[in-house]
């Protein structure tokens, strides 16, 4: 990963990121490729520090793909959710 090993400023796009920002409707992309290209041009390098960690993380505990625990979701009242 290139913020990990090079300290980069870098989102990697895996499919939690790819899910959870076309769910809450910042992006609408069908595959992942499409979700990093657009990431890179929108944010800027301060806001792509840390950001896949965070979305992984709410992705795998809160934002699950199957089952996902909205009612204890941190960020409801400030996204609408297309899930």
């Amino acid at each position: 990963m290139l913020e990990n090993a090079y300290k980069k400023p870098y989102i990697a796009v895996d499919t939690h990121v790819h899910r959870i920002l076309n769910l809450w409707g910042f992006i609408h992309t069908k595959r992942a490729e499409e979700t990093d290209k657009i990431v890179e041009k929108l944010l800027n390098d301060k806001e792509k520090i840390g950001l896949n960690r965070v979305l992984v993380s709410f992705g795998q505990i809160i934002c699950k793909p199957l089952r996902p625990e909205c009612e204890i979701c941190p960020v409801k009242e400030l996204v609408e959710c297309n899930g």
